[in-house]
């Protein structure tokens, strides 16, 4: 099965290629994007097969371009899903797909269809689940680490958070449905903690 080739492939090139500091883009990360698509797609009754297949492979593949930079990664995940889809018999209207798929994730979102909605939503189903705090800390050393964000005390970290968090929006019924709850609870207890500081 072609998913399988390719999947496996983008896993070892994550692998292999991803920055030790890139705590919180790495392997990890597109695996529970992966997974949060199909959650989210199952959901969806006018998504095809097909489409889901490919959302699996934007899914896997749209922070790959952290292995170069973080600067401009969706558009060098585009150039190496251009690269290697083709060796796994997909064809031009499937790389279309998938690239806009890719850049669909260019924060902040603005995604124009159902697929895009999905893996927006996906990428960022953590903020809505009980792993929030774990990933948040993650992100929080890759970016001190790796692209020399100073957070220079608990305050400003917080702070940080809620600004980002009140912005977002999920897009799909299924994310706000089931995301929101948890996404407002998160917000909730972050503004208490900037009281006892």
């Amino acid at each position: 099965m072609r998913l399988n080739g390719i999947r496996d492939y983008i896993i070892n090139e994550l692998n292999s290629n991803s920055l030790e500091e890139c705590y919180y883009h790495g392997t990890d990360h597109s695996l529970e994007v992966e997974l949060a698509c199909i959650a989210i797609s199952e959901t969806e009754d006018s998504i095809k097969d097909n489409e889901i297949e490919l959302l699996r492979i934007a899914a896997l593949s749209h922070d790959i371009g952290h292995i170069q930079s973080m600067y401009n990664h969706e558009v060098l995940g585009c150039n190496f899903i251009i690269r290697i889809m083709p060796k796994y018999g997909f064809d031009e209207g499937d790389i279309t797909l998938v690239k806009s798929l890719i850049l669909a994730t260019k924060f902040p979102h603005k995604p124009s269809s159902l697929l895009e909605n999905i893996i927006c939503d996906a990428d960022l189903s953590y903020i809505g689940t009980d792993k929030y705090t774990c990933q948040a800390d993650k992100l929080k050393k890759e970016l001190v680490d790796l692209h020399n964000y100073n957070f220079d005390n608990e305050k400003v970290w917080i702070e940080y958070q809620v600004n980002f968090l009140e912005k977002h929006e999920f897009f799909t019924k299924h994310a706000r449905d089931n995301y929101n709850p948890f996404k407002d609870q998160i917000i909730k207890e972050l503004k208490n903690k900037l009281t006892l500081l």
